[in-house]
């Protein structure tokens, strides 16, 4: 999102006698719920990093108190809106803080080269890697961003012992909010917003750019209906464990801002920008989209999903990366103090650091209902008789509802299309009807099979969604029904 400093001169005195902060222009995903922001990344964070009712924490989640101040609540950015808090950067923030001008189409006489485009693009995401690992020199005037990147800044969350610092405010007992500034304070403040920036970035991604979304049908491809791209993956692009990466699309583009800059050009407002949408806290569904680009298709819902799915894939780095540079001890007790309210003595339990905070996450996961987050799909028996039927049962984390998807790690990859495996067989819709029961099969390459995993949670199959009947209780039947809003057809994967 991108905050206008003309915006902030005629309405700032409102503003601040209303929550103290800074508001925020209608550019991209929104960080607070004014002038038609409807807190985008606020809920889109939420959404992807938010331990759900009954889930374990296990360092893949963030707890009550600590998810407010990563995504903010009322009154607060938090540390993902930290790039939006235009009163400590009244210049607005460098275009790399946002993704934008990283325009081009392919089309004689454009004013950018895609060569020039790219490199654009490339300077977001080496600002979003420098803010994930060892930061950034400051060398503006005034307090801008934090000089120290999160994995850097995370080898102060522990004394000199090894252990977590309990005596300090920020790792132990969850004192007020963070206040971030680019200046150092409490010692998961300091983490924290460094992360924030690169969740910023990565989450604008794909409400600035044509990655995932679809052109107008109607009209020709301009500079005003840009070509979408219609991705439904997350693009190696942005695993930032990577030094560097290749474009994914010569195609790619996003948008020119601001338009007085941008003649001749696709801009950030008229061509690519979709935000302004009211996303759905529990299942991650958009409705009422308001930008024109948003308006089209599901364009708003892809954004959304995407961003959703790259919240989670950026942490899931950050996890990686601590545990890679400071051990599965230390890299654990870390996790533990980040995600955790209250980080007591038990995130200075080395055993626990180790094979609960720093395991990585397991190639198999649960798939637990968010109707009730105790409840996960389960295949009775571990059995693996072609035609059993799956059923829901209490998650129980056995054999028997360790699920892979395509073999990959579901956990880190979060969205795509392909098999959901277990005991060597896979899910599988004999038939399309709604109330079809899912059961296990021997794996084919046939659409009864083809499962997609969307980032707000479904798994969609043969054009509908898995659904839990009833309450989802013990023994509850796991079957076909039309894709809707409501949460027995949202999963977490665990």
């Amino acid at each position: 999102m991108r905050v206008s400093r003309r915006v902030f001169i005629a309405v700032g005195a409102v503003w601040f006698g209303i929550a103290g902060l800074a508001p925020a222009t209608a550019s991209a995903f929104g960080t607070v719920n004014i002038l038609g922001q409807r807190g985008e990344h606020e809920r889109i964070t939420r959404l992807a990093l938010g331990c759900r009712a009954g889930q374990l924490h296990d360092g893949a989640c963030f707890e009550a108190a600590s998810l407010n101040n990563v995504a903010g609540t009322t009154g607060t950015f938090g540390a993902v809106g930290a790039a939006d808090d235009i009163p400590l950067r009244l210049s607005g923030g460098p275009f790399y803080w946002h993704c934008d001008d990283a325009d081009y189409l392919a089309t004689p006489g454009y004013p950018q080269s895609r060569a020039k485009a790219t490199e654009t693009l490339n300077a977001c995401r080496q600002w979003a890697r420098d803010m994930l690992f060892d930061g950034r020199p400051d060398r503006t005037i005034g307090r801008t961003w934090p000089v120290q990147g999160a994995v850097a800044t995370a080898g102060t969350l522990l004394n000199s012992s090894g252990n977590v610092d309990v005596t300090d405010p920020g790792t132990g007992f969850f004192s007020p909010s963070c206040t971030f500034d680019g200046t150092l304070g409490r010692a998961k403040c300091n983490v924290w917003e460094p992360f924030g920036y690169v969740l910023h970035a990565t989450e604008d991604f794909y409400s600035h750019s044509n990655w995932a979304d679809l052109s107008n049908p109607n009209q020709p491809i301009t500079i005003t209906n840009p070509p979408g791209l219609g991705h439904r993956d997350l693009p190696a692009y942005w695993d930032l464990r990577n030094a560097s990466a290749a474009l994914p699309d010569p195609r790619l583009a996003t948008g020119c801002y601001p338009t007085s800059k941008c003649a001749g050009r696709i801009t950030h407002d008229e061509g690519l920008n979709k935000d302004k949408e009211l996303i759905n806290v529990t299942t991650g569904f958009v409705s009422d989209p308001t930008t024109p680009r948003g308006q089209i298709a599901d364009n708003a819902q892809r954004a959304v999903n995407d961003a959703i799915g790259e919240a989670r894939r950026q942490w899931a780095i950050l996890r990686f990366e601590l545990v890679a540079r400071y051990g599965p001890e230390r890299g654990g007790k870390m996790i533990c103090a980040l995600t955790s309210d209250s980080a007591n003595r038990s995130c200075n339990d080395a055993t626990r650091a180790r094979t609960v905070f720093a395991a990585i996450p397991a190639a198999f996961a649960q798939l637990a209902s968010v109707l009730n987050g105790q409840q996960c799909i389960d295949d009775p028996n571990f059995s693996t008789t072609n035609g059993t039927k799956i059923q829901m049962w209490g998650c129980n984390g056995t054999a028997a509802q360790q699920f892979r998807f395509s073999s990959r790690d579901v956990q880190f990859t979060s969205t795509g299309t392909g098999h959901v495996q277990i005991a060597g067989k896979c899910l599988d819709a004999p038939g399309g009807a709604e109330g079809t029961r899912i059961q296990i099969n021997d794996c084919n390459s046939t659409t009864a099979q083809q499962v997609t995993v969307t980032s707000a949670g479904q798994l969609q199959l043969r054009g509908m969604c898995v659904n839990a009947n009833g309450d989802a209780s013990n023994r509850a039947a796991v079957s076909l029904a039309p894709c809707r809003e409501t949460s027995s057809q949202i999963w977490q994967f665990r």
